[in-house]
């Protein structure tokens, strides 16, 4: 199961809208929603607005659901540096790699979602497919271009639904997968 972790709310609003066969239930200050998504079960976590409250609740949620991702979505990416000493040795944050060490993770990855950043066109240099928000209304000449990358435009990064985000990264992970299965029987 994928959790999707967010600070407020109504940043998790437009996730939940696409949802089905939802449930609701709260584990101290985490307040959860099980729930069904394009028929895959996720998890979506409000962990608050206080970089500790928010830490020690993305905590719980390893603990408790031991997810197989944990999205910080929303103002989420901020936590990292509290979030560090809550969790085991074991855990692996990409937030500090040399452009050597980045290009290296960015090759192995299924998918790689950011904004307008270095690193998204450093992933789709190295061939990896890229799901870029954008706020501006149309493309300029320094995005990724190609059949394995999606741009997705919003006035504001913030205005752009996460559902939205979400569809088009499994989209590309549906792509990854086909182009895998044909190159097998060749």
């Amino acid at each position: 199961m994928i959790c999707y972790a967010f600070p407020l709310a109504h940043e998790a609003s437009d996730l939940l809208k696409e949802c089905t066969q939802k449930e609701q239930f709260s584990i101290g200050g985490l307040h959860c929603t099980l729930a069904n998504f394009r028929g895959r079960p996720i998890l979506v976590a409000l962990v608050g607005m206080g970089q500790i409250q928010a830490a020690e609740n993305a905590a719980a949620i390893f603990m408790y659901f031991r997810p197989k991702a944990l999205v910080l979505a929303g103002y989420g990416g901020a936590l990292v540096p509290q979030m560090r000493p809550l969790f085991p040795a074991s855990t692996i944050f990409l937030d500090r790699l040399t452009i050597p060490q980045l290009v290296s993770a960015q090759a192995r990855l299924t998918v790689f979602i950011s904004n307008d950043t270095g690193p998204a066109h450093i992933a789709a240099a190295v061939g990896t497919p890229v799901v870029m928000i954008m706020d501006r209304p149309d493309p300029h000449s320094f995005t990724p271009a190609g059949d394995v990358n999606r741009l997705i435009f919003g006035p504001t990064i913030n205005e752009i639904p996460v559902a939205q985000v979400y569809r088009a990264a499994h989209e590309l992970i549906a792509l990854s997968r086909t182009d895998n299965l044909f190159r097998a029987e060749k």
